[in-house]
């Protein structure tokens, strides 16, 4: 039927939400700072896998653009790696879904941490408006649950940090004595500021920072990154 605004409005949507406001700004962290580790790796293949599928996509309705962009990719990725690909974007097959990447209980997951997300978030802004904050990785969150969600946070708790954009996640049970914090959907959230060092390179105020003489203004992450990878 040609109504090329609904793909239009369906990309804007995804490229506004779902990628810019919520992914690559959760592994923007292991993008510039972590070293060639697999988090970082399965990070960047999500992200060469989306531009091509959003090249396909958008090439019916920005030909120029989409074909320019994947000429880019063909020049300076896969001709010189000697990687078989289509002379043209628009050569390409149109992207399916592959369903050996659905998992429903992952997904489960990774919905309920979303929502605690959103909690987590109004708070930071509470103490953003307040003027103790400027940006959140200046913040550490406490998050109170009860057992079952505890379990799903512990079992998660190495993506709690990134997935907040913030410096540190302390989990606790929740018990009749958590009052006077913010009582979420599914969680009490409490947000203060972090009292610790600010690392120069990631920005994250953690208490390793300073712990290597030789990088005393790196965190522990960061200075193990220096060492190993550029110096």
């Amino acid at each position: 039927n040609w109504q090329f605004h609904t793909i239009v409005k369906e990309l804007q949507n995804f490229c506004n939400i779902d990628l810019s406001s919520f992914y690559l700004d959760i592994v923007k962290d292991r993008l510039y700072c972590s070293g060639p580790a697999k988090e970082r790796t399965s990070s960047q293949t999500v992200l060469y896998q989306t531009l091509l599928n959003l090249l396909s996509l958008l090439a019916p309705v920005l030909s120029f653009t989409a074909e320019e962009a994947y000429l880019t990719l063909k020049n300076e990725i896969y001709t010189p790696n000697g990687i078989k690909s289509e002379e043209s974007i628009h050569l390409t097959e149109l992207p399916s879904v592959n369903d050996g990447y659905m998992d429903e209980e992952y997904a489960k997951t990774w919905d309920t941490l979303i929502e605690i997300r959103k909690d987590v978030l109004k708070q930071i802004e509470v103490l953003r408006s307040e003027k103790k904050i400027g940006h959140s990785l200046e913040s550490v969150v406490d998050l109170y649950a009860d057992e079952n969600t505890y379990e799903l946070l512990q079992e998660n708790k190495e993506e709690l940090a990134p997935l907040f954009v913030v410096s540190g996640v302390n989990l606790k049970r929740k018990n009749k004595s958590t009052s006077g914090v913010y009582k979420g959907a599914l969680v009490d959230v409490e947000v203060h500021k972090s009292g610790a060092k600010k690392c120069e390179r990631c920005w994250r105020y953690l208490e390793s920072v300073g712990a290597n003489d030789k990088y005393p203004d790196l965190c522990e992450r960061c200075a193990s990154v220096i060492k190993n990878y550029y110096s």
